[in-house]
């Protein structure tokens, strides 16, 4: 009898504690039992998670479907993922981490990481949309303050460190530090921090790590291809593909309307110092842009075939690009065999306002087609466009001056 008694009282713990994990519940005030408190209804009261277990309840709860729509979530401590472990395998255990959010369960609560660092992250995925987080969506979904200081994210395609794919959103105040790499012929999208942002918006984020690809197209040091905003982003890592369209900050700024969709593509105040390869559309900032890039700059050498580019290796003008390169600099050796150029490699669009260093290429501009026009100015005194205005930032422009004689070169306003 009393064996039978703890029996029903262990089947009943069990079922109570699946419920609390069933994704038809509300998700605010009823799990703090997960997390280190806290009940998700505001930023103040946000679920704590100081535990790799804890972050890892948040990943579960998440891809078992559990809406967390105006949901808050917090770091309270440094997390170092080496002491995560799942379970064991051929006698070792298993670390890998497991994204949050999937296609069809994707991230959609806010995400705050307080600048605490998340350290030794492993992932290891023969599939797509792999990072900390493989999918967000959401229009009020907000991934923040993330920092991740070491690790090695490997997946196929739509990878990227803090996020692999995000459909609409925003990530803000990120930076990575861990090493990525995909290797997926037929996929694409891979970045330092993220994938593919396609609405959303990504807000200074910052890439130190290596990001190396074997896919189809679209490799960036902080994202493979954005059709929103990224604004104030840096990469200092090296970029190394065995692909085209291919860039230090953006693999492409992407700008156009399919039957059911309508993006917008807009980076600016952004840099490159890190080393970019490719092989055709290769270019400092972007490989390829299709909106506006305005009020960025590259260091960094760039080594591709053809339309290799200081700033973009092709800006583009068609029915649904409107490629417009504007106030934006190079002083990065440029290696190519066809359209090459010291700012970009092929223009169909509008460049206007912008320099390089002669010494690293032989011209401004590689080819020009009949659509494209072009402007320069000849030293790098801020003249010749509104985005060369000095100041800090949305008042008067977005960089600090650099001297007339061109031994100090003009920097972003928040460097």
């Amino acid at each position: 009898m009393k064996k039978n008694l703890a029996l029903t009282v262990v089947i009943m713990m069990l079922a109570a504690a699946f419920t609390a994990c069933s994704p038809d519940m509300d998700l605010p005030g009823e799990l703090a039992h997960l997390f280190d408190g806290g009940n998700g209804l505001a930023e103040a009261t946000a679920y704590r998670i100081s535990t790799p277990e804890q972050l890892a309840n948040l990943a579960e709860l998440v891809n078992n479907g559990a809406d967390q729509n105006n949901v808050f979530f917090k770091l309270t401590k440094n997390i170092d993922m080496s002491t995560y472990v799942i379970g064991t395998r051929s006698g070792g255990v298993v670390t890998n981490w497991i994204p949050i959010g999937k296609v069809d369960k994707p991230f959609s609560g806010t995400f705050d990481g307080a600048g605490y660092i998340i350290s030794n992250i492993q992932i290891n995925m023969d599939a797509i949309y792999v990072g900390l987080f493989g999918f967000v969506d959401g229009t009020n979904a907000v991934v923040k303050d993330v920092h991740i200081s070491s690790g090695d994210i490997i997946g196929k395609g739509w990878t990227g460190a803090i996020c692999g794919f995000m459909r609409k959103g925003t990530i803000s105040g990120c930076s990575n530090n861990a090493n990525v790499t995909a290797t997926g012929s037929s996929d694409s999208y891979v970045g330092g921090v993220i994938g593919l942002s396609w609405h959303g918006n990504v807000i200074d984020c910052h890439n130190t790590g290596d990001v190396t690809a074997n896919i189809n197209n679209f490799v960036g040091g902080v994202a493979g291809a954005c059709g929103g905003a990224l604004f104030g982003c840096s990469n200092t890592g090296t970029v190394m593909a065995t692909c085209s369209t291919v860039g230090g900050v953006v693999g492409c700024n992407v700008n156009g309307t399919t039957v059911a969709d309508t993006f917008f593509g807009t980076v600016i105040a952004c840099f490159n110092t890190g080393d970019v390869t490719g092989t055709a559309y290769v270019g400092g900032v972007a490989g390829g842009n299709e909106g506006d890039l305005f009020s960025c700059y590259n260091t960094g050498k760039i080594v591709g075939t053809d339309y290799i580019g200081g700033v973009t290796g092709v800006n583009i003008n068609n029915a649904n690009a409107n490629g417009d390169v504007s106030a934006c600099y190079n002083t990065g050796v440029v290696e190519g065999d066809n359209a090459v150029g010291g700012v970009v490699g092929h223009n169909m669009g509008i460049v206007t306002a912008c320099y390089w260093m002669q010494s690293t290429a032989v011209d401004g501009i590689g080819t020009i087609a009949s659509t494209g026009t072009t402007s320069f100015v000849t030293n790098f005194t801020p003249s010749g466009s509104p985005a060369w205005g000095t100041g800090t930032g949305q008042i008067n422009g977005w960089w600090k001056p650099g001297t007339t004689d061109g031994t100090q070169l003009p920097k972003i306003y928040w460097e």
